[in-house]
């Protein structure tokens, strides 16, 4: 009797639908093949747990940001391949909006993801709840390849604000020195200036930078001097 017992629990036990838990650890230790089998039993690839960065310590992610966070690429395959919304944010923190997918792809300028995450739908442009595009993360965090790939793919070039109201990539690309950034945005026609949510041109933040380059280059450019 206990024999049959223990075979029930057993045979329950391997049929069960896995938890959030198990999706978010086996990503977190880059185990492929455990992702895959969880995903085939039937686990959500949706998923919310936490995961733990070295040095940074453990917060709450989808599945989807947890493996684009870690750079497993395979492994964001294999959710989006098991249908994970690509569009799908993150937990808040401290009453501000979690990071979609591609807004992760695009501060670690993760090409790879980026192409996979556009391909199953998600938005160049993000959402109406995040401060800054994907584009203007992109080029707040000097990722020229991640810049390149969002604007091949349709991303607004001067942000999704009206001017004085949000983040034009080519102001955060300014303020942040990133000199290929501001010349890339420029060759494909971002407005110089247009101004950020302070009031701030490019040029603005290049006089307060002290960046002697990239004012030549926006005055090149007819920035309003």
């Amino acid at each position: 009797m206990k024999y049959t017992v223990w075979m029930i629990t057993v045979v329950l036990g391997c049929h069960s639908k896995p938890t959030s838990a198990q999706v978010l650890k086996a990503i977190e230790h880059g185990d492929d093949a455990e992702l895959e089998g969880l995903l085939d039993r039937g686990a959500d690839p949706n998923a919310v747990g936490e995961i733990t960065m070295p040095g940074q310590g453990t917060f709450g992610q989808t599945a989807l940001g947890a493996a684009i966070t870690l750079r497993h690429d395979h492994a964001v395959e294999l959710l989006l391949a098991h249908h994970a919304h690509a569009n799908q944010r993150g937990p808040g923190l401290m009453g501000s909006p979690g990071k979609l997918p591609l807004e992760i792809a695009a501060m670690s300028n993760d090409v790879a993801a980026i192409r996979a995450l556009l391909a199953a739908g998600a938005s160049p442009d993000g959402d109406s709840a995040g401060n800054e595009s994907p584009a203007a993360l992109a080029a707040n965090f000097g990722q020229l390849d991640a810049l390149d790939a969002l604007l091949v793919a349709g991303a607004k070039i001067d942000g999704t604000g009206a001017d004085g109201t949000g983040y034009p990539p080519l102001a955060l690309a300014t303020e942040h020195l990133c000199v290929p950034c501001v010349k890339r945005l420029l060759a494909a026609g971002a407005q110089v200036d247009r101004r950020d949510v302070l009031g701030m041109t490019a040029l603005n933040h290049a006089v307060a930078k002290e960046h002697i380059e990239h004012v030549d280059i926006l005055l090149a450019a007819k920035a309003d001097r």
